[in-house]
């Protein structure tokens, strides 16, 4: 769980940006190989959340179904 508050920390620090239309956050080769399946669901669930999809939306998501 350690990790979930700097994943957390690390999108409230691109917040600003994302509301303003000037950034839109996304995983791509800045992810390093060792992150585990279990922070990136969390990090994508948390992402959607702050783009402004509801829980219900994002429960739909076949790999982020929690379970």
């Amino acid at each position: 769980m350690g990790c979930y508050a700097g994943i957390g920390d690390a999108l409230k620090g691109v917040e600003p940006t994302v509301e303003d239309g000037g950034f839109i956050p996304h995983g791509d080769h800045r992810i390093p190989e060792d992150v585990s399946y279990e922070n990136y669901k969390y990090y994508t669930r948390n992402k959607l959340a702050m783009l402004g999809w509801r829980e219900d939306e994002i429960a739909q998501l076949e790999p982020l179904k929690k379970g």
